[in-house]
């Protein structure tokens, strides 16, 4: 893929910008709505990394990347997995809803884990309850 053998750099992206206006952030939004969740996961990755460890971004965005991953592990049959995954990311979301309230970067911290635990157990296709989009 790449002439030389080596990836691009990766492009910096400030954890401090508007939701609103990130678009990064926000395109990862837009692949999961759409059932994109491997790309929206490497979306939110690649933001992930220039994240502070111990920000609520950080651990946003490590929920958001884990709740992709087990809604693409219940669609593939994978659901031990799934379920861990949904476990891992809820705990790191409750921590947020501690510190924020209900509603963090536009995302309703409530029912996002609502959403992906109803997928799991045989429900519809999860969307991102943002608001502002």
């Amino acid at each position: 893929m790449y002439t030389d053998g080596s990836p691009p750099a990766e492009i910096h992206w400030d954890p401090e910008i508007d939701w609103h206006r990130d678009e990064r952030f926000l395109i990862g939004a837009d692949l999961f709505d759409r059932r994109f969740y491997w790309e929206s996961h490497e979306a939110w990755e690649a933001l992930w990394h220039f994240a502070h460890p111990q920000s609520k971004v950080h651990r946003l965005l490590q929920s958001l990347i884990q709740y992709a991953a087990a809604t693409l592990k219940t669609h593939t049959g994978h659901h031990g997995g799934a379920a861990r995954l949904y476990t891992r990311a809820s705990e790191r979301l409750s921590t947020i809803k501690t510190e924020t309230g209900p509603t963090y970067r536009g995302i309703d911290l409530d029912e996002l884990p609502r959403r992906i635990d109803g997928f799991i157990r045989g429900g519809p296709w999860p969307t991102l309850p943002m608001d502002g989009r």
